[in-house]
């Protein structure tokens, strides 16, 4: 026959030979032999464990980020005693992790479970994960030259990751395109236009990007008759322009006696009236130029025009 008491109260709380679930204090285990004598064969001091306790001042909450399931809770428990199980719900209390620390997940409020080897469980308070809207960095476009009624191809220079979405009208809401690449077709373009590209991910979006379709009828070369390199500020240069050009062969510039003074394969180059770095006087200049229009022709051309001194 078995008895334990508790020295506390001094009272007999069982007659198993085991106990358990037993509150901190000293215990006493009596056995009674079959010729009724008594006596203490083990005595067991409980000492108390403090429970765990999340310090809640060094926990750390991510936000998410334009709403992609980036937030999480770097969770601090002082107290754990040996294995443990974490139980993260959400706020509809279903489960969404079991890791100590919980990551990519949308905004919101969440709690954990936590439950250590001496089976102390604890029930945290929510922890609020919150989102926060960045603006994205544009795509990048050029603005395009095609033939009257050609399909104009738009192409995406930067191509950063995202949804693409394009508009007629800086204003519209519902898009007239939309893909993953930023690249778009857009058919049969018969005049002058300008479309309106925006990229987007999650909740977050970039400003609009405005693209100018410029549409002809031909290629040609738009030289100025005169310039006037004199250093005040306007009309200094005679620049190399042109519409419908893709690719410059040449753009050469002679003097009344036939001399090249100047020669560039880039449009937008310029000269700037100087040769051999002396400023020329009044007269006037031939230009041939030759180049590959948006078509695939090759385009010749010249003209004159007047340096002013």
């Amino acid at each position: 026959m078995f008895r334990w008491t508790d020295s506390l109260s001094g009272q007999d709380i069982s007659n198993s030979v085991s106990i358990a679930r037993l509150a901190s204090g000293t215990y006493r285990l009596f056995a009674t032999d079959r010729n009724g004598c008594e006596q203490e064969i083990y005595k067991a001091v409980i000492t108390s464990v403090p429970p765990p306790v999340i310090d809640y001042g060094v926990s750390v909450v991510s936000d998410d980020e334009c709403m992609l399931g980036q937030g999480g809770v770097s969770l601090k428990i002082n107290g754990l005693t040996g294995p443990t199980s974490y139980t993260w719900y959400d706020g509809n209390d279903r489960i969404v992790d079991t890791a100590s620390s919980l990551r990519n997940v949308l905004a919101g409020a969440y709690t954990v479970t936590v439950i250590d080897a001496m089976v102390c469980a604890i029930q945290s308070k929510p922890f609020l994960v919150g989102n926060v809207n960045n603006a994205l960095a544009p795509p990048a476009y050029n603005d395009i030259t095609v033939p009257r009624n050609a399909n104009a191809a738009i192409d995406n220079k930067n191509a950063p990751g995202g949804d693409y979405h394009l508009y007629t009208t800086p204003g519209a809401t519902v898009a007239a395109f939309e893909n993953k690449t930023g690249n778009f077709i857009i058919p049969s373009v018969s005049q002058d236009t300008t479309v309106y590209i925006s990229r987007t991910m999650g909740s977050c979006s970039s400003n609009l990007v405005a693209v100018h379709i410029t549409v002809i009828d031909k290629a040609y070369f738009t030289i100025p008759t005169a310039f006037t390199p004199n250093s005040d500020g306007l009309n200094d240069r005679l620049t190399v322009k042109a519409i419908g050009i893709i690719a410059l062969n040449y753009f050469r510039i002679y003097n009344q006696w036939g001399k090249l003074v100047f020669e560039t394969h880039r449009c937008g180059d310029s000269w700037d009236g100087t040769i051999n770095g002396v400023l020329q006087n009044t007269a006037s200049f031939v230009w041939i130029a030759e180049g590959k229009d948006i078509t695939g022709s090759v385009l010749v051309n010249k003209g004159t025009f007047v340096l002013i001194h």
